[in-house]
Order: C-alpha cells, then sequence, then structure tokens
C-alpha cells in the first residue's frame, strides 16, 4: 500500500515503535512502558522534523494523541503533535486488518488521505535544498507508524536530509 502511494520502507518511511520493546504476551504497554520510551521518541521525531507522522494502529494512536477515543474516530482528519505541532494522521494497523480484512478499504482511504494531504500542504519549494532532483516532496514525508518494530534504522534517504542515527 505504500508504494501505491509513492513511498518505499527501503528509501523514504521511517517506521519507529513508540515502546522500544514489544509487551509480552503482545499484551498492550503499561502506562510507565509508554513514559520510559517517550523522551526518545520524542527526540528521533526532533532529529527528523517529519512533515507527517503516520500512527499505524490504536496503541501507538492513543498514546501519542493522550485520548483513548476509539481508533475509528480518530481517523479522517489531521491532527497535531508534540512541540513542533507536527500533522499526525491515524490509521489501522497492519496485523488488526489481517484479522479483518474488511477493514482494508478504510486504511486504503487513509493513505490516501495522508497522500494528499502532504501534497496540499507541501510544495516543491519546501523540499530540503541537498535532496536530489529526483526527490519528490512526496517522498520527503517521513512516516513514523509506531507499532512497527522490525524496521530499527533510518533510510539512507532520510539520514542524509536530517539526521544520522547511531
Amino acid at each position: 500500500m505504500l508504494q501505491a502511494i509513492g513511498l518505499s520502507r527501503a528509501e523514504n518511511v521511517f517506521y519507529r515503535q513508540h515502546v522500544e520493546m514489544p509487551a509480552p504476551g503482545n499484551r498492550d504497554p503499561k502506562p510507565e512502558e509508554v513514559a520510559s520510551c517517550l523522551p526518545y521518541l520524542m527526540r528521533q521525531i526532533a532529529a527528523i522534523q517529519p512533515k507527517l507522522i503516520l500512527a499505524v494502529g490504536r496503541i501507538a494512536a492513543q498514546n501519542l494523541l493522550a485520548t483513548d477515543v476509539a481508533l475509528s474516530r480518530l481517523r479522517g482528519r489531521v491532527h497535531r503533535f508534540g512541540p513542533l505541532s507536527t500533522a499526525l494522521i491515524v490509521t489501522y494497523h497492519p496485523a488488526y486488518l489481517l484479522r479483518s480484512p474488511a477493514e482494508k478499504r478504510k486504511a486504503w482511504e487513509d493513505l490516501k488521505f495522508a497522500r494528499d494531504y502532504f501534497k496540499k500542504h507541501f510544495s516543491c519549494q519546501e523540499a530540503d535544498a541537498t535532496a536530489p532532483e529526483h526527490f519528490s516532496p512526496l517522498s520527503e514525508i517521513a512516516i513514523r507508524a509506531m507499532a512497527e518494530p522490525d524496521v530499527p534504522e533510518v533510510p539512507s534517504r532520510l539520514r542524509s536530509l536530517s539526521y544520522r542515527f547511531p
């Protein structure tokens, strides 16, 4: 689905789990676990300064937005996150979509909404001056899917644009 909107995990998307270590037994993280990881997450976001954060799943969305509102009610609009008031859009977690295939259309609509929001609000002039010519504004998005633990490093294109993580 990311490829269909012009994004690639290998080149221009940085996935980050909002809690560093998955909770035992696949349970929801406890508030103290989330709180202990938040400063690190905030430093990462400050370093990369994404134009858009995509919160993937209920746990990520509710923790980032500090709410207990149902994910279905958080979808379809732009929220603001952190001191930079970064645009944040909510969608379903891939694991949920595997269990509930009928919801895939909604997730697709969320991704198109994110793509369209970015195209509308960020022009080519706002792209990093050091970016290669073929690096489109859309591929400048640093989407944070806060629930995917399996991609620990920042894609090379984002490293060259913003911050080099150890």
